[in-house]
């Protein structure tokens, strides 16, 4: 957000829609962007207006008029190419329809369904200058200076003040304006709080900046048992009443089966509500964001969604339509980023976050090709994924206290189940008795799943204590106790071609720093 305001500094705001006189052109980087909230009911014809008499002679200006005539010129470059998509060769058609169903399976595969919430807090920066001066609170307030705005509330949002802008811009549009410096110690302070709660429900919560987090409470919902609160909305509803009795600062929520639809879902209802998507199947998904503007889709910004307007893409159900022209029109990142905003797969910041910290855990799954047939193979694959995990664990030096059980359904219900043992360890045996645990009051419905997976966690370093083995390499000092697990009355040893473990009986070993 920073860059964005260092660069809108030169005197514009961000969002005024500028037509020159005699022209069509319109330049997207200086447009009113009604879609923040408290925005909707603003004049926007008396708002650009005023804008333009006051940016159109900035530095901004002239080169967004440069980069606006660039603009102009690709996208005619690529409503050309597009001519040419209905000119190609059955076999090079076949090609690129080939390819995008393949990219289509492989999302897929990956699609799942947690219970995410998605938290803003509201108009974050004028909010905690309003708590600590509450007089600020009945007037239009913006936090920044005459150069920008990082924050308006939203008595300044009705005349049309929005973050982003310039000060003095603010202050032609609202006389009224107070424009106070930021102060982010006091921000941090706040944003800390807002965290320490959400780390009561999700420990791995995301978060990109002081104002927003995303937590999966999928966890928290499992250990609550017959407690309430039952679902993600009342978990939602709960943490907001107690950020606000903590900080006194309300906050928005979204709540969707991805980070990214959470995000989404979170601007229905601002301020101070919430809003569930209520989303539990991929046609679901998929019925949702058919209608869907694609200028929603966190990612796609103003610049993207005139491109794809030119093509005739104003939703995300019209991504899904056209394809396969989208794949012969874009580089392939840019087509598989389209293509997982129309199938409701889009990534967020806060899913990017989560994978960036995985490494605080380790761990292997498996998406099955076909139903399984047998207990015993679901059994299979699961203490497959262990050995792989615990692979890792041993070539990392580590113990781990955390198991969890990632299960996918065919419905593509995300589930997943946790086991905290009495000590860090890094003995098979009892890995895989703490994940068998949490294995078997699933496995009648082994047919029923298309993926599973193993993870550790609360891994915990060992201590460099090495010695020479017999063939003269380093070795821990540390000995590992395996005793290989059997099938219920199938009493046979687990092959290690079959199950990819390190051990084939019981022995004490030493492994390799």
């Amino acid at each position: 957000m920073r860059r964005s305001l260092v660069r809108l500094a030169a005197a514009v705001s961000l969002g005024t829609r500028i037509k020159k006189k005699g022209s069509s052109a319109e330049m997207s980087k200086i447009q009113l962007d009604t879609s923040k909230a408290g925005l909707s009911g603003v004049n926007k014809k008396h708002v650009n207006a005023i804008i333009e008499e006051c940016s159109k002679n900035s530095a901004f200006y002239k080169n967004e008029k440069r980069m606006e005539a660039e603009r102009k010129r690709r996208n005619t470059e690529l409503l050309e190419k597009a001519k040419q998509y209905r000119l190609l060769p059955l076999a090079e058609k076949k090609t690129i329809i080939e390819e995008v169903d393949q990219v289509e399976e492989e999302l897929e595969a990956g699609r799942h369904f947690g219970n995410y919430v998605h938290v803003d807090m509201d108009m974050f920066y004028a909010a905690v200058e309003m708590k600590k001066n509450p007089s600020l609170a009945s007037v239009p307030l913006g936090v920044g200076s005459a150069a920008m705005l990082s924050t308006t509330n939203y008595a300044a949002r009705r005349h049309g003040v929005r973050s982003g802008m310039p000060g003095f811009v603010g202050r032609r549009l609202c006389p009224a304006l107070v424009v106070v410096p930021p102060d982010f110690p006091a921000y941090r302070a706040e944003a800390a709080a807002v965290r320490r709660l959400a780390a009561a429900y999700d420990p791995h919560f995301t978060s990109v900046g002081l104002d927003e987090l995303t937590m999966e409470v999928s966890a928290h919902l499992q250990g609550a048992g017959s407690r309430s609160p039952l679902t993600a909305a009342d978990i939602a509803a709960e943490f907001r009443a107690r950020v606000f009795a903590e900080t006194q600062l309300t906050a928005s929520a979204g709540i969707a089966p991805t980070a990214t639809l959470a995000k989404i879902a979170s601007n229905y209802n601002k301020p101070n509500g919430q809003h569930d998507l209520q989303l539990h199947t991929r046609e679901e998904v998929i019925a949702f964001m058919k209608d869907l503007p694609v200028r929603k889709v966190p990612g796609i910004g103003p610049v993207q969604e005139r491109v794809l307007a030119s093509l005739g893409i104003r939703t995300c159900g019209a991504i899904l339509r056209q394809k396969y022209k989208l794949r012969f029109l874009f580089p392939y990142k840019t087509f598989r980023f389209y293509l997982s905003a129309g199938l409701g797969l889009a990534t967020s910041s806060a899913d990017r976050l989560r994978m960036d910290r995985s490494q605080k855990t380790i761990g292997h799954e498996v998406t099955f090709r076909r139903k399984l047939k047998s207990e015993k193979e679901l059994q299979q694959i699961v203490i497959n994924c262990l050995a792989q995990t615990h692979d890792k664990l041993l070539k990392r030096r580590e113990s781990a206290q955390l198991i969890s059980l990632h299960m996918k359904r065919r419905s593509f219900e995300n589930h997943q189940y946790n086991v905290t043992l009495e000590a860090p360890t890094n003995d098979f045996s009892l890995l895989w008795q703490g994940t068998l645990k949490l294995l078997q009051p699933h496995l009648e419905k082994f047919d029923d799943f298309r993926l599973a997976g193993v993870r550790l966690g609360k891994l915990k370093t060992l201590p460099r204590r090495q010695r020479l083995s017999k063939n003269g390499s380093l070795a821990s000092e540390f000995d590992i106790q395996i005793e290989l697990p059997s099938f219920g009355k199938d009493k046979k040893k687990i092959k290690r071609e079959d199950a990819s473990l390190l051990f084939l009986e019981k022995k004490r070993i030493c492994f390799s720093v």
